[in-house]
């Protein structure tokens, strides 16, 4: 029985973050089926799109929903403007984000960058994508999704 209660929670997890964006889900359980299989330039990827689609709920719930006009409105959610990096600044500088999330959330950021600008990339970078992706999840949910990863490769 304890089985069937943890897949009802998790079940419920998977309609929030399907409420945030439609196939979040399926970005979550790819990042981690590709973190095991050691695919770490599209784990670290899928990690990364993760974070910066869940990363816009707190947004909207603290700025946008105090655009003051429409055109204001459409300024807070233009991607080009208010960038993960940046929406990440001002969440943090407001205390929305913790201290340690927002230093992960930029570590995991560099990493995504010196890959897509470098095609570098490490067991220890793709690591750090999968912790910063269950820590913004861990904000937006209240808690890490339990799918199967192997833990030793995101101690460093």
């Amino acid at each position: 029985m304890k089985g069937s209660v943890g897949r009802i929670v998790d079940l419920a997890g998977a309609r929030r973050l399907s409420a945030l964006g439609p196939s979040l889900p399926e970005f979550v359980s790819a990042a981690y089926s590709l973190f095991n299989r050691r695919l770490l330039a599209e784990a670290l990827l899928d990690s990364w799109i993760v974070v910066e689609q869940v990363i816009n709920s707190p947004w909207k719930t603290n700025y946008q929903s105090r655009a003051r006009d429409p055109a204001h409105t459409r300024r807070l959610e233009a991607g080009r403007s208010f960038t993960a990096n940046i929406r990440a600044e001002v969440l943090w500088a407001t205390g929305v984000l913790e201290d340690d999330l927002y230093d992960l959330l930029q570590r995991a950021r560099k990493h995504r960058n010196d890959l897509a600008h470098g095609a570098n990339v490490s067991v220890a970078a793709a690591g750090e994508g999968m912790n910063a992706m269950r820590g913004i999840l861990e904000l937006v949910l209240g808690r890490t999704p339990a799918l199967a990863y192997s833990p030793e490769y995101l101690t460093f």
